[in-house]
């Protein structure tokens, strides 16, 4: 049973992504992702855990367990993102919006590195894209309120539109903006008021 728990642990390490905050191994982090363009809206929140933290929790879910590596891998990315998704929300022009948060379809999910391992979930609509000449989005999140967090937020538009107002700009200025995850320190916030966003795009 332990050579089998190392196994699954190990194929978890495999070619894992660097660490995206600055911080340290002791905090979490979240990033909120929206984006407007032709094909309508895109929302994507990024959670990394340091890896000590995953793997521990791993280790008391698997040790005793019969499982595969292909189900282990598959069962815990599943709770991760089940934790990610329950206090998770989104509103098109202050209306729930129609849909729910899966799993992101990204290699790098579930998969972890030397400091953290990352946890991706997307919004898939169900019913009409968001459409018009003004749309206010906003993303709510409320998952894992005990960890210690670091939290940035970013927003984007393409062809037609454009974002009017962005809320993350308030707390880290014109990194709101950045697409890349960065590890400039000035790009991460741990203020609470982070965990929710609210962007206006137009067009």
């Amino acid at each position: 049973m332990i050579r089998q728990l190392t196994a699954l642990l190990l194929s978890l390490l495999v070619a894992g992504p660097a660490a995206a905050h600055p911080f340290g191994t002791k905090f979490h982090s979240m990033r909120h992702e929206l984006r407007m363009g032709e094909q309508g809206l895109e929302a994507v929140v990024i959670l990394e855990v340091p890896t000590q933290v995953v793997l521990r929790i791993y280790q008391s879910r698997y040790a005793e367990a019969e499982i595969s590596t292909q189900d282990a891998e598959a069962d815990f990315l599943a709770w991760w993102c089940a934790r990610l998704g329950e206090g998770l929300a989104l509103t098109v022009d202050g209306q729930p919006a129609p849909g729910r948060w899966e799993a992101a379809d990204h290699p790098s999910n579930g998969r972890g590195a030397e400091k953290f391992f990352v946890y991706l979930l997307s919004f898939r609509f169900e019913g009409p894209v968001p459409s018009g000449t003004q749309v206010e989005v906003g993303l709510s999140n409320a998952s894992l309120p005990k960890a210690k967090m670091y939290y940035s937020s970013f927003a984007e538009a393409s062809g037609a539109w454009r974002v009017d107002s962005n809320s993350a700009r308030d707390l880290i200025g014109d990194r709101a903006d950045a697409a890349e995850v960065s590890e400039d320190p000035t790009a991460w916030t741990r203020d609470e008021a982070a965990r929710s966003l609210k962007v206006v795009f137009a067009r």
